[in-house]
């Protein structure tokens, strides 16, 4: 019916471009058009709801229409479409900006043409990248007292010689300065996170000139990084501790004969702190644009390097042992760990890296499914595709899930009566494991008209990381819709997704899954969010969280090693593919239910009792600094509580609303969509985020921040060498700020024609 509706509004516009000589043709037919339009349009939103009941529960009534529909949706998605998929882009190596890379994108590009998609394209964009030089490896040199050099090549063992491994980056970190440095003093910093350098400078311990070994864990490899930098060194090694990647409980599953990381594994990754192309902050790295230079940008300046834990045991039996750690530094190395120093018999380490900056062009691609009352409203859902090594799990087992949502939509639209109200815009990022580049460049080029049109963004980075249970990061808004939605989907005859989620992963009440919405960064949900206030969800397939083997580590062993094969997804990690079926049913389920509903299911007053939760805790760490500073929370507090009045009155006035006045609900639906986009503030943060709630940390980019913007002032003020009542003045600013965003929220939520103040 859509689509006889349609045909006729286009055979009457083509009529009348026809026969336009004559005035009065032209009114009949514009007037037939609008008729025929009208109706339409009417009818088309009367599928979307019921049309007598005026005492609408937009949450759980929106959900439980079209059952059949998600039937048809859930039964079409075949495991053995996602397997192919897996398969194929886990048979060579697709770092951005390479020759793979490209191949990944034509790939994804020949799939969705098939698919059926609109407007299938590959959007490029010429950016920074740091690719290493493979005919070099990088090394490290052990040098003794007579210039006697003991070379390591850092190199992984190759396990699986029918793969092709010509084109696997060898192990480094991008945007390390390239070189080579000389030291004779080597310190372990434990995680290099900014507390451990100021308990070795409580020591009289100075790092000038020396190199510093870390572990990877609790922080992003780029802060790492910064904090070696400022604290003086001139050289950094990061190794993953056989504590988190191969644990004494695991030594009969070392890949290749399980999940766990071979001695040499090396975690490769990126250094840069920020988002997007280094070279043109803020804006699309198109022809036109302008770059800056390499000395202005925010790259490291030391030389930086990733080794296996074999290596780190052979350094930390060189370094001196003559100072302790505590017991919370060590690991499961059998060594002594100390915090170093001079390195014995006089010995030296030459630490060298090799490889090249450059400017790269890297390929997004963008498939679309048209909406038919809402074209011009976005319901989008993406993945990246770039990856470091095979990337069977980050992110190919993602790509492979986007791959078959889109397919099993797609079919849904062809096979039956289903059309999206909304447009759903697939998404195929490039270069996100620079540092979010393919995304943020996209939303920067497209900036205005996604923040006008964006109502959400999902997204899926790591599709497994065990097959046990689902798991989530949202939104606020959002956690009602997954609860929903995975209820509605079976775990297995038993039991739904939702049920075994709750009992693997509950919040603090047990009343419901924990699911956080302080989202952090490390993956392309972080700039829709940050910069256009869309809201957005992250989530995977995780292990049972009992599991001893796993209790130290986070996330799983073999993270960017070049052991990601389509074997360890296959063997290990989701041998049934039942995981990565699961989720593309949640996936692909909540993308029809966000494109479908009438009125954005969108759960506001949860968003209200969220905020109120991050205050009480933000009160619980800061409130008594606070108030020896002066500096009161009560009109924050009087802000929030004005907020949650408001909500409630929104919801009580759409809960009456005539869901056949097309107009209406487009007014209120413009209401819901815009409340998430008052809480930024433009260049809020340093670091490029926006919003006032929630943006990751400057001290961790992987996780979040409440309130974010005084959280970073306090942290300023309590790092610096000497008070200054400026520290205190930054302070109460960003508290004015945050109060504004939460106001402004309330006036979103009013009449459109109220501006009377609070």
């Amino acid at each position: 019916m859509y689509q006889k509706l349609s045909d006729a509004y286009r055979n009457v516009r083509n009529y009348s471009n026809y026969r336009s000589n004559s005035k009065i043709q032209i009114l009949l037919i514009s007037a037939t058009a609008f008729v025929l339009f009208f109706t339409g349009y009417i009818f088309a939103y009367a599928i979307h709801s019921k049309s007598n009941n005026k005492n609408f529960n937009h949450m759980s009534n929106e959900l439980s229409l079209n059952r059949e529909f998600r039937n048809l949706l859930l039964s079409s998605i075949n495991k053995e479409n996602i397997k192919s998929h897996l398969k194929y882009l886990t048979s060579f190596a697709h770092l951005a900006g390479t020759d793979g890379g490209k191949k990944s994108a034509e790939y994804v590009h020949q799939v969705w043409k098939e698919q059926g998609l609109e407007d299938v394209q590959m959007i490029d964009y010429d950016v920074y990248l740091d690719i290493p030089d493979e005919k070099n490896l990088n090394k490290l040199d052990i040098v003794d007292q007579n210039g006697t050099k003991k070379t390591f090549e850092i190199k992984e063992t190759i396990y699986d010689q029918d793969l092709n491994f010509i084109n696997i980056s060898k192990p480094f970190l991008a945007y390390s300065q390239n070189g080579s440095i000389m030291s004779n003093k080597l310190y372990y910093l434990n995680y290099c996170d900014y507390q451990d350098f100021e308990l070795v400078l409580s020591k009289n311990i100075s790092l000038n000139d020396s190199v510093v070994i870390c572990r990877y864990g609790w922080s992003f490899r780029a802060n790492k990084a910064l904090n070696a930098q400022k604290f003086g060194a001139k050289g950094l090694i990061l190794f993953d501790d056989p504590l988190r990647s191969s644990p004494k409980q695991a030594q009969d599953e070392i890949y290749p004969n399980g999940q766990f990381m071979p001695e040499n594994g090396t975690q490769r990754g990126t250094l840069y702190m920020h988002d997007g192309d280094p070279l043109t902050p803020n804006y699309p790295s198109n022809k036109y644009t302008y770059r800056l230079s390499e000395e202005k940008t925010i790259l490291p300046k030391i030389v930086c390097q990733v080794i296996g834990f074999g290596l780190a045991k052979e350094l930390f039996n060189l370094m001196d042992d003559q100072i302790p750690v505590p017991e919370f530094w060590k690991g499961e190395m059998n060594v002594s760990y100390s915090l170093g120093g001079i390195l014995k018999r006089k010995k030296s380490i030459i630490l060298t890296v090799y490889s090249e900056k450059k400017i790269k062009k890297i390929h997004n691609v963008i498939g679309v499914l048209r909406g038919e009352i809402e074209p011009d409203r976005y319901v989008m859902v993406g993945n990246h595709r770039d990856s470091w090594t095979f990337g069977s799990i980050d992110p190919s087992s993602a790509t492979s899930v986007l791959l078959e949502t889109s397919r099993s939509l797609s079919q849904l639209k062809k096979n039956s009566m289903w059309r999206p109200k909304r447009t759903v815009l697939f998404l195929s990022w490039d270069a996100e494991e620079y540092g979010l580049i393919g995304s943020t460049e996209w939303v920067e080029e497209f900036f205005k008209k996604l923040t006008v049109n964006g109502i959400v963004y999902i997204n899926c980075d790591n599709a497994v990381q065990g097959n046990y249970s689902y798991e989530a990061k949202a939104s606020p808004q959002l956690h009602q819709l997954l609860f929903q939605v995975t209820k509605n989907i079976q775990y297995d005859q038993k039991i739904s997704i939702y049920d075994r989620w709750l009992e693997n992963n509950p919040n603090e009440n047990s009343t419901e899954p924990k699911i956080s919405s302080n989202m952090g960064s490390g993956s392309d949900h972080a700039v829709f969010l940050q910069k256009l206030g869309v809201p957005c969800i992250d989530q995977k397939f995780v292990r049972n969280k009992r599991d001893e083997k796993f209790k130290n580590i986070f996330g799983y062993p073999l993270y960017h090693t070049s052991y990601e094969t389509y074997k360890l997804v296959e063997n290990y990690m989701d041998p049934e593919f039942f995981g990565l079926t699961s989720i593309t049913k949640v996936i692909s389920e909540t993308t029809r239910v966000m494109s479908d509903s009438l009125i954005i299911p969108f759960d506001l007053e949860n968003y209200y009792q969220n905020i109120k939760n991050q205050l009480r805790i933000f009160n619980k760490e800061f409130g008594l600094r606070l108030n020896k500073l002066n500096i009161s929370l009560n009109n924050l507090e009087e802000s929030i509580e004005n907020l949650g009045k408001h909500i409630n009155e929104f919801n009580q006035r759409l809960k009456n609303i005539d869901q056949s006045n097309l107009y209406l609900v487009r007014q209120y639906n413009e209401q819901i969509k815009n409340f998430e986009r008052s809480f930024l503030d433009v260049y809020y943060l340093e670091t490029g985020s926006t919003h006032t709630l929630y943006a990751p940390s400057s001290l961790n980019k992987y996780v979040g921040n409440s309130f974010p913007g005084v959280v970073e002032s306090i942290v300023r003020l309590e790092q610096a060498k000497m008070f200054s009542q400026d520290f205190v003045e930054d302070i109460k600013i960003n508290l004015s700020i945050l109060i504004n965003s939460i106001q402004s929220a309330s006036h979103i939520l009013k009449d459109p024609t109220d501006f009377s103040r609070f």
